[in-house]
């Protein structure tokens, strides 16, 4: 944070926007699904200013953009979706001067695409006093990110936007309501460790897994199975769904509907402070993810495989989209630095590389700060 500050200390706004963990819940947001995420401390700081002229500056990038080439570069779609969006519902937006960077990890499951257009639409709205609600911010955010290409659902804007210091929010899709759910454990923590592999969402099979769910849905909709989303049904409904959907869908829907009860599961053994039932909650996750609906990779494989035959960590899964990214550990701290020296060294002897790491600080969601 302190390495990019000085960068913003002329501009007249400065937003803190922050990446987010998901505790549990994986791929059930854009099903109607539970998940469980948290913003967390690593974050984007964007600047803004008046200006003569619109123009964007990246400090991780080292690029200045102009509004006629933002689309030529990897952060600018999402930029230029949310200024696209705010106008096609009739804002205004005079010329300014954006500058952002920080210490957010970027295509490493941590949402950094969604921190960056969060924090974008949020500092519009405060810098040009538009008063567009944080609920319809959400909304902004959430169907900007979806015009670049990335058929998501709302995890993770409303966790940016709506993250509450040491709480995860446990959030039912269906309603896009949430509640705070205590996430500090004592004497544990949430550690995340970044396989290096990056992650386009738009260019792995992501969109592939939501395009099949909504064929699915399209499907059970027809015959007046379900009346909105796949998460209304059962694990005991799919023998009767056989004959409606192909192996592959019945295998996707299984894993869905698992993890919804994983999560309301995970609530519980949360206020219980249950930790060896989380843990195990965790590994279902992963191997659910990795088996079912084969999201997961050799490199988190590698990391969760470890952490499931070390007493040291209770449970681990791979976190965010898939085909890439982090992988999530709950560890007792005591023994915080002997797990990660070893799992480190055991990455390295298969990648070459140690990995990057931190211990999540669960902190609040997108807020302005100067």
């Amino acid at each position: 944070m302190d390495s990019y500050l000085p960068s913003l200390a002329d501009y007249e706004l400065v937003v803190r926007s922050p990446g987010r963990i998901n505790l549990i819940g994986e791929h059930t947001d854009y099903n109607g699904g539970f998940c469980l995420p948290a913003a967390i401390q690593q974050s984007l700081y964007i600047g803004l200013n008046t200006s003569s002229k619109t123009q964007f500056n990246s400090l991780n990038y080292n690029e200045l953009r102009s509004i006629d080439n933002l689309n030529q570069c990897s952060w600018g779609p999402f930029l230029l979706h949310c200024l696209e969006f705010m106008r096609s519902k009739g804002f205004e937006i005079p010329p300014f001067n954006l500058r952002f960077g920080g210490d957010l990890p970027i295509g490493a499951g941590l949402s950094s695409s969604s921190a960056l257009c969060c924090g974008f639409l949020f500092a519009l709205n405060d810098f040009f006093q538009y008063n567009i609600t944080l609920e319809d911010l959400t909304k902004f955010a959430v169907y900007a990110e979806q015009g670049t290409g990335v058929i998501g659902g709302m995890m993770d804007q409303i966790s940016i936007l709506n993250g509450i210091k040491d709480h995860a929010l446990f959030i039912d899709c269906s309603t896009w309501n949430f509640k705070p759910v205590a996430a500090h454990l004592k004497n544990y923590c949430w550690l995340v460790i970044d396989t290096g592999i990056k992650h386009h969402l738009i260019d792995t099979d992501y969109n592939q897994r939501s395009r099949t769910c909504s064929v699915m849905k399209s499907k059970l909709l027809a015959k007046n199975i379900i009346s909105n989303h796949l998460s209304e049904l059962q694990l005991e409904d799919i023998p009767s769904l056989i004959p409606e959907l192909t192996e592959l869908e019945i295998q996707y829907l299984e894993y869905v509907l698992e993890e919804n009860n994983r999560v309301q599961q995970f609530v519980t053994s949360m206020n219980e402070a249950d930790v060896r039932r989380l843990g195990t909650l965790l590994f279902e996750s992963h191997q659910g993810l990795r088996f079912k609906y084969k999201v997961s990779c050799k490199e988190l494989d590698l990391l969760v495989d470890f952490a499931m035959k070390d007493d040291r960590c209770f449970g681990a899964r791979m976190m965010g989209g898939g085909f890439g990214g982090s992988t999530l550990h709950l560890v007792n701290q005591h023994n915080l630095s002997s797990y990660l020296e070893d799992i480190s060294q055991h990455y390295k002897s298969f990648s070459g590389f140690v990995p990057n790491y931190f211990v999540a600080t669960i902190e609040n969601g997108v807020q302005r700060i100067q």
